[in-house]
């Protein structure tokens, strides 16, 4: 993953504690099902802009839709 990716929010394990279930509904609202684009890669976590909204995301949570050149 890479600056300039199309992805999407796509946590592949949901199951978990609660604080976690509602971590992710939370960043589900903010992103309104639109893709985003990564801004800034910084190791194991990425800013992600979806519409207007800068969201840093966990990379282990987001899927590449298509990768940049």
């Amino acid at each position: 993953m890479k600056v300039g990716d199309l992805v999407k929010f796509n946590p592949k394990n949901a199951a978990g504690a609660l604080t976690a279930i509602r971590y992710f509904e939370r960043i589900r609202k903010q992103t309104q099902g639109l893709p985003g684009i990564v801004v800034h890669d910084h190791g194991t976590n990425a800013h992600v802009a979806f519409g207007e909204t800068l969201i840093l995301i966990n990379k282990k949570y987001l899927e590449i839709i298509n990768e940049s050149g």
